[in-house]
Order: structure tokens, then C-alpha cells, then sequence
């Protein structure tokens, strides 16, 4: 009697505290990732412009993260059922997404050699869209055509190669002899084979991190509505 008058059994003030803590730190993790993507974007620097979607990105996750762990937080606090069992919810939404794109980032690294020869190809057949893909791609990673300069070389090219091959990617006259030597095949091969599974492998960790926190939440919320229709009774 004396136990449920004062609130919170030994365990369940150990899950509030654990809850409590795991919120605080995805808090301060999303409010970091919103700071440094937009101070990113509020720089000139060049490269910007290049992952402008990508900080965009990060800033609309880091907040859904704050907001998200804010709830957790709250609901730990408060004892209140209903918050806790609207932030099992929406972790489960950001865990979800989180894991498929996750996956995706991992599948697509292991086919991105193909992915970008296809791109380069249909650029050169004269799909707008993808030629547009394919000279920022030149720009980003200073590198031209697929496999090299030679893959530009058509019959009436005279040896003019598009202008994103070089240096500035507004030259006029764009050449042997001042074209990124790089095939952007490699290069892109190279990046995502850096980054891209390593990223995405810190996306499942932080997934299943995400589902300790929902399985936490939903055992917590189940505990303090049990405990209040005890209280109820009494």
C-alpha cells in the first residue's frame, strides 16, 4: 500500500530514469545535428552547395529527433500514459524510416558503379534530366564522363568536352588540355564505398538504439496505466 502511494516501484523508477536519460541524449544529438547543418548552410563555401539537400535533410530529422525525444522525456516525467504511448508511436514511425533508409543507403552503395555508368549513358544519349545529373556530378567530385575525358569523344566533338569537365565548370572552351583527368565512375564508386555504408550502418545502430527506447516507453506506459487503476481501486 505504502509502496503504491508513493508513486513509482523500484523498477519502474529505474525504467523513468534509463527512459529519461536515453531522451536527454537523443535531444542534445538532434539539437547538435540542427546546429552544425545549419551553420553549414549559412557559409559560402563552395562545397555547399553540392549537399545543400542533404544539411536540409539533417536539419528536418535532427528537429523530428528533438521533438520526438522531447515527448519521451516529458512522458517519463510526467507519468503520463498517453504522452509515452504517442512517443512509442512516433519512434516506431522515425526507427522504421530510419531502417529502410538505412537499408537502401547500403544496397544502393553496393550497386553504385552501375548506377552512375546508366546516368552517364543516358546523359550522353541526350536525356536533359540526367545530363544535368551527370555535370553536377563532374563538378562535385572534379572528375569527367564515366571512365574518363575519352568517353565524351563523339564523332564532331572536336575535341571539346562539356564544361563541368573543368575547372570553374564555366570555362568556354573546355579541352584535353585542362579537363579533370578522373573518371567519375571510381570516383563515385570510391565515396559511397567510404561513406555510404558506413553511414548507413550507423543508421541500423541508431535504429535498434530506437527500438530499446520504444520497448522501454511502451513497458513504462503500461506500467504507470496499471498503476493508476490500482491507485483507482484502492
Amino acid at each position: 500500500m505504502a509502496l503504491l502511494l508513493g508513486g513509482l516501484g523500484c523498477t519502474n523508477s529505474t525504467l523513468k530514469t534509463i527512459l529519461f536519460v536515453f531522451n536527454c541524449a537523443f535531444v542534445v544529438l538532434g539539437l547538435v545535428a540542427c546546429s552544425l547543418a545549419t551553420a553549414m548552410l549559412t557559409t559560402e563555401a563552395d562545397f555547399v552547395d553540392g549537399v545543400r539537400e542533404a544539411l536540409w535533410a539533417c536539419v528536418v530529422s535532427g528537429f523530428a529527433a528533438t521533438f520526438v525525444s522531447f515527448l519521451g522525456g516529458m512522458g517519463a516525467l510526467k507519468e503520463s500514459p498517453k504522452i509515452l504511448i504517442a512517443y512509442t508511436v512516433c519512434m516506431v514511425l522515425v526507427a522504421v524510416a530510419q531502417l529502410l533508409t538505412s537499408l537502401m543507403l547500403i544496397i544502393t552503395s553496393a550497386g553504385s558503379r552501375t548506377g552512375v555508368q546508366a546516368i552517364f549513358d543516358r546523359a550522353r544519349d541526350g536525356d536533359v534530366l540526367l545530363g544535368y545529373i551527370a555535370a553536377r556530378i563532374q563538378m562535385l567530385f572534379e572528375c569527367c564522363g564515366s571512365d574518363g575525358p575519352a568517353y565524351w569523344e563523339v564523332p564532331g566533338s572536336q575535341g571539346l568536352l562539356p564544361a563541368t569537365c573543368c575547372h570553374g565548370g564555366l570555362v568556354r572552351h573546355c579541352d584535353l588540355s585542362n579537363t579533370f583527368t578522373a573518371g567519375c565512375t571510381p570516383r563515385v564508386e570510391g565515396f559511397v564505398g567510404r561513406y555510404g555504408i558506413s553511414i548507413g550502418a550507423t543508421g541500423l545502430a541508431i535504429s535498434i538504439t530506437e527500438g530499446l527506447g520504444v520497448w522501454l516507453s511502451a513497458a513504462l506506459a503500461l506500467r504507470f496505466r496499471a498503476l493508476a487503476r490500482r491507485m483507482q481501486n484502492l
